[in-house]
């Protein structure tokens, strides 16, 4: 059995449990283990980081827009003051006239898609989808308890190929794409 194969035959395995797959995939030198903050699109055209307008024409008016108290900031995208806008579950942190989104809430949200080099994440997307293109990070899933959310399944991908402490966590409840949260260490 070539490695492809044993490794997709083996992710099936440790996957058997959480979800059912038909058959392997195989996998080429090409397909890779991350996804590149600067590479992410917003609804397939717009960048995670963009001017505040544009965000605001994509996404709709803010439901709310908060000045955080900067000591109980643990860390934020860009090293400087921002205000938190909020915009039906997810998050973007609003610096003057730019906009950076880095957690994003799926669930009640049919219009909103994250567009990678390799999938399109959205409220639709699938454990068994994303273990397609991600098999040692499906492989490596976990439980985590959010505070006042309950208890979802995640996957945490890395942003390059080389290792950093930053990742992306997806979030699946009933085995559906909850939530993506881009992750930074305090």
């Amino acid at each position: 059995m070539s490695k492809p194969i044993l490794a997709a035959f083996v992710t099936c395995l440790l996957l058997h449990s959480a979800v059912s797959v038909e058959k392997p995939v195989e996998f080429t030198a090409a397909q890779q283990e991350w996804i590149p903050f600067d590479q992410v699109k917003i609804n397939g055209h717009l960048p995670l980081e963009s001017r505040k307008e544009q965000l605001v024409k994509e996404l709709g008016k803010p439901d709310s827009l908060v000045n955080p108290d900067m000591s109980d900031v643990c860390t934020s995208l860009q090293d400087k003051p921002f205000s938190y806008a909020y915009f039906k579950g997810s998050k973007a942190e609003v610096y003057e006239n730019m906009a950076m989104m880095g957690n994003f809430e799926f669930a009640g949200n049919a219009h909103l898609t994250l567009t990678t080099a390799t999938i399109t994440l959205s409220n639709k997307t699938t454990l068994v989808e994303v273990a397609k293109y991600f098999p040692k990070a499906v492989a490596a899933k976990s439980m985590m308890d959010v505070y006042q959310k309950g208890k979802y399944l995640t996957v945490h991908i890395p942003t390059s190929k080389t290792p950093t402490e930053d990742h992306w966590i997806l979030f699946f409840r009933n085995g559906k794409l909850a939530r993506i949260d881009y992750w930074m260490p305090c």
